[in-house]
């Protein structure tokens, strides 16, 4: 149980405290989810991280943790930034409810990185880092992320006599209509357009471009984007995709993973507990997870959702708070973490022996989160703007348009949604 700063120096005066904090130290608040403050103090069962905020706390004071869920952290934050002085210090922040305005009421954290810097900053995610970078400035340090692997049913590759997966993506498709070819009752890929394509901007990424820059930059028109819905069409008309793939949700891509009826799925490197979960699943134990195959520039296309901490522009605590971030994000603070169930976002991390001993695929996740990207940054419009992505498609997908139609509709759809300098 945590103390407050009070109870902490009455323990010191009787010499019954663990930390000696000095006299001038101050309780921090910190917005997030309940996972952000488990994963830091290694509170939940079976972890063996430890606290990771003790040396911190030890030295600086309590932290006072607010938590909530997705939605309502936002809400919070928001509200509390347009105030004159805010009560949250320092947020938990996912990435997908980022906007140029927001960016306005968050501190750029350039100046606190050269004065005091985090330890092997170098060593944190690029791409991660990139997603967090509005006009040269950095308002965000990655936390936690969830990068999509190529997940595999290695049971019914083997009974169709594939042995390996191929190198390059273009391999992949070949092979994803291939096993529904040599078993019809079996599609490749498990993937949905439902109310977010992620499927398309992953695929998007393994054909070498990435559908909208972390800058605004929409590259729907392009030749590389046009040859992706080429790509997600013959997939469609094939067998490569299930059929569903339009009016799927999330709970079909796992059902038809656990059931056999897909071998293939871009999802997270976390998903596969739940696959091989003995209970619900036809193949516990026989789902693998490995790194996407490398797009035509031979780089892996990992396409993420990464959770930054960030600070208020108006906290009344930003040293502290920047205090805080340095003391989370070190090599050694970042595997521990693991240890708790965080996902690290250093790729080194997973060169660690406990994360190997713990994680069969840490190389393959290494490789992904170094060359990780967030495929859609936020902006007030993201929503529509996904919207509009899956709609075209879709109707390329239904014959009512040919890519390169539906490449145009998007461009000329999306692009007044989009925010300007």
């Amino acid at each position: 149980m945590k103390k407050s700063i009070g109870l902490l120096a009455l323990a010191a005066s009787l010499s019954l405290s663990v930390f000696a904090v000095p006299a001038s130290a101050q309780s921090i608040n910190v917005l997030g989810h309940r996972v952000h403050q488990s994963v830091s103090t290694g509170e939940s069962a079976g972890t063996t991280g430890g606290d990771v905020t003790e040396t911190w706390r030890a030295e600086n004071g309590d932290i006072n943790w607010i938590t909530a869920d997705v939605t309502p952290i936002h809400d919070r934050l928001f509200r509390e930034m347009t105030l004159d002085a805010g009560n949250i210090d320092l947020a938990f922040f996912l990435n997908r409810f980022v906007s140029p305005d927001v960016f306005e009421l968050l501190e750029p954290l350039d100046g606190y990185q050269a004065e005091s810097p985090i330890e092997a900053f170098d060593g944190l995610s690029q791409g991660m880092r990139d997603a967090m970078t509005y006009d040269g400035k950095l308002y965000g340090i990655p936390f936690r992320h969830a990068t999509n692997a190529l997940l595999y049913n290695s049971k019914i590759l083997a009974d169709q006599g594939i042995d390996s997966i191929p190198e390059t993506f273009a391999e992949l498709v070949d092979m994803a209509i291939a096993i529904h070819e040599n078993d019809p009752e079996v599609y490749g890929f498990a993937n949905h357009s439902g109310t977010s394509p992620t499927f398309i901007l992953n695929l998007a990424l393994a054909h070498g471009v990435q559908f909208l820059e972390p800058d605004y930059t929409l590259n729907a028109d392009t030749p590389e984007f046009i040859e992706t819905l080429e790509t997600l069409k013959r997939l469609y008309d094939n067998g490569g995709l299930v059929q569903d793939y339009i009016s799927g949700t999330l709970d079909t891509i796992i059902a038809d993973m656990q059931n056999g009826r897909a071998a293939l799925s871009l999802n997270p490197f976390g998903r596969v507990a739940v696959l091989n979960d003995a209970e619900l699943s036809r193949f516990p134990g026989d789902i693998k997870a490995v790194a996407v195959p490398a797009d035509p520039n031979g780089v892996t296309p990992a396409q993420t959702e990464v959770w930054y901490m960030v600070i208020p522009k108006n906290s009344t605590n930003k040293d502290l708070a920047w205090s805080l971030i340095r003391a989370l994000s070190s090599p050694d603070a970042t595997v521990r973490e693991a240890l708790n169930g965080n996902g690290p976002v250093r790729p080194a991390a997973y060169q660690d022996p406990r994360i190997v001993e713990t994680n069969p695929a840490a190389e393959e996740e290494a490789l992904s989160v170094e060359s990780a990207k967030v495929a859609f940054p936020g902006f007030d419009q993201a929503a529509r703007a996904q919207e509009i992505l899956s709609e075209e498609a879709d109707a390329m997908l239904l014959g009512r348009q040919t890519a390169a139609e539906a490449a145009a509709n998007m461009q000329a759809r999306i692009s007044p949604l989009l925010p300007t300098n």
